[in-house]
């Protein structure tokens, strides 16, 4: 089935790029716990080699060596664009190690809840579709910007004290290739499951409505004896769709730091004449940064307005035919109804078309500055 075939396309990504112990049943409680304990030292090891090694490397040596340029315009971006790696590897990777429990109980629930349900929505799909697209582009993104830093590294000159120089650049390598399968992680886990909970949350509403609803003489005896089951499923699915907005508000923060970051790369590649050393000068990083934010913000607007739509069609529904001779009914209706479930970056924003703008103003004034300053440059 489609989804349950998206769904373990999720967790294997998440297997072979995190080390994930998730959806395995064949398991003891003892090897559960030392697989989890392993994975979340795995991911404190990997965070730590990611900033520990910017740290180390600016700490030590100067800037100057390091991208061999003088000027200040330069300086700023170089400091930007690094700092992409360290902060969307720890976002997403700490999302990882705080609800390490929850994804596998989520992702367990997921796969029940979906069982009978198809996927209809043409935007749904074709959020899908582009998400699966990011996972080539990005590890071309990967591969390419090694490539291009590779040509820049001067063992001989960087001089790190915590990890060894002469490993420079495989550490490099390592928070390179861990941040963008990181990032291609958080892109398929936020937008597959947001799918899938959107289509589970309206099969729902839609059983909910047909069944107990919309029967004018009201739901018949053997559709109430189905009724605690039917509301178990539905307690189900609040959790679910609870762990879905904690984790991925978690996951949208690393992805739209990682984003907007890299707007700084594009910066340099418009405004700057000479190539400056760890500032790929890839058309597809420049056009993925660029598109990566309006993408997520779309999607988010989605998810957050047809969670709306099915609520709007729940109080029509209990306005229109009224609930009042089935109390328990009324009761679960009037829960759902106040449910407050949205996508959001860990409940700071909404996600929305209101992101984009968000983001740009955000990383405006200083964009601004660095172009201040390199026509400055040019100029002297």
């Amino acid at each position: 089935m489609l989804n349950d075939w998206l769904i373990l396309t999720v967790v294997n990504y998440g297997r072979v790029a995190l080390c994930m112990p998730i959806l395995n049943f064949n398991r003891d409680q003892t090897c559960e716990r030392a697989l989890t304990l392993i994975f979340k030292l795995l991911q404190f090891l990997i965070v730590f080699i990611a900033v520990g090694v910017e740290c180390d490397t600016f700490l030590v040596n100067s800037i100057e060596k390091l991208i061999g340029s003088f000027k200040l315009s330069d300086h700023i971006t170089y400091i930007l664009v690094c700092s992409s790696y360290a902060i969307s590897n720890l976002f997403i990777r700490l999302g990882n190690v705080l609800h390490t429990q929850d994804l596998q109980e989520f992702v367990t629930s997921v796969t029940f809840l979906s069982k009978s349900v198809r996927i209809k929505s043409v935007q749904g799909i074709g959020f899908i579709l582009i998400a699966f697209s990011f996972l080539p582009l990005l590890l071309f993104v990967t591969f390419d910007i090694f490539l291009s830093d590779i040509k820049s590294f001067d063992v001989s000159n960087l001089q790190l004290n915590i990890f060894p120089s002469q490993l420079a650049i495989h550490f490099h390598f390592i928070e390179i290739i861990s941040t963008y399968g990181a990032v291609i992680y958080a892109y398929l886990f936020i937008v597959i499951f947001g799918v899938l909970i959107v289509h589970i949350f309206e099969q729902y509403v839609s059983n909910l409505d047909k069944i107990y609803l919309r029967p004018v003489t009201g739901p018949s005896a053997i559709c109430m004896r189905s009724f605690e089951k039917f509301k178990e499923e539905i307690f189900v699915l609040k959790q679910v769709m609870d762990t879905y907005a904690e984790i991925a508000g978690i996951y949208l923060l690393g992805v739209l730091s990682q984003a907007a970051l890299n707007w700084f790369r594009f910066l340099d590649y418009i405004t700057n004449d000479k190539k400056v050393s760890f500032l790929a000068d890839s058309m597809i990083v420049n056009v993925f940064s660029v598109t990566a934010i309006g993408y997520i913000a779309c999607f988010g607007n989605y998810v957050n307005k047809r969670s709306h739509r099915l609520k709007g069609k729940l109080l029509a529904a209990d306005v229109n035919i009224g609930t009042s001779s089935h109390p328990r009914i009324s009761k679960l209706l009037t829960w759902i109804i106040s449910w407050d479930w949205k996508l959001s970056v860990l409940d700071m924003c909404d996600l929305n078309h209101a992101t984009i703008p968000t983001v740009i103003s955000a990383i405006l004034p200083c964009m601004i500055l660095i172009f201040q300053l390199r026509m400055s440059e040019n100029e002297t």
